[in-house]
C-alpha cells in the first residue's frame, strides 16, 4: 500500500452483532486474520457484476483472490480461502484523487452488502 491509499476492510454489521460491544477491542485480531470476521456472511449472487459497475475487473495475484480497479489508484480485493470462504473484503481509495462517484459508490455498497467500514491503520470503524 502506498502512502496515498487509504484501506478500508469491509466487515459484516453480523460480526458486531455476534461479537457485541467488545467486538471493536478484537479488531486487530479480525483485520490480520487471527479471529474470523465473516462468519455466516455470504456477498449477494450479484457482487461481481456490482463491482464491474464502477472499477474494472483485472487479474488477480491468486486463484484465491478477486481484484477489482487498480493497486496504484482505488480498488477492492476479495480473499477466500481453500473451500471458498472469505477472509477479508478490502477496499483502497486513492487519496491523492479523491472521487466522489467511488466513494459514493462504495458507501452503497457497504450499506447493500450489511456491512461497515473498518480502517486498517487505527481501526476506525466507520458506520452509517
Amino acid at each position: 500500500m502506498a502512502y496515498w491509499q487509504i484501506t478500508f476492510r469491509l466487515l459484516p454489521e453480523i460480526y458486531f452483532e455476534t461479537v457485541g460491544r467488545m467486538a471493536e477491542d478484537k479488531l486487530p485480531g479480525v483485520l490480520d486474520g487471527g479471529i474470523p470476521g465473516y462468519l455466516n456472511f455470504n456477498l449477494p449472487d450479484d457482487y461481481a457484476a456490482d463491482l464491474s459497475k464502477q472499477l474494472p475487473l483485472n487479474v488477480a495475484s491468486s486463484d484465491q483472490m478477486e481484484h477489482w480497479g487498480d493497486e496504484k489508484s482505488d480498488e477492492v480485493k476479495i480473499c477466500r480461502g481453500d473451500a471458498g470462504q472469505i477472509h477479508a473484503i478490502e477496499a483502497r481509495i486513492d487519496a491523492r484523487k479523491l472521487n466522489d462517484e467511488v466513494i459514493s459508490w462504495l458507501l452503497n455498497l457497504v450499506k447493500r452488502w450489511k456491512c461497515v467500514l473498518v480502517e486498517t491503520t487505527h481501526y476506525t470503524v466507520i458506520v452509517e
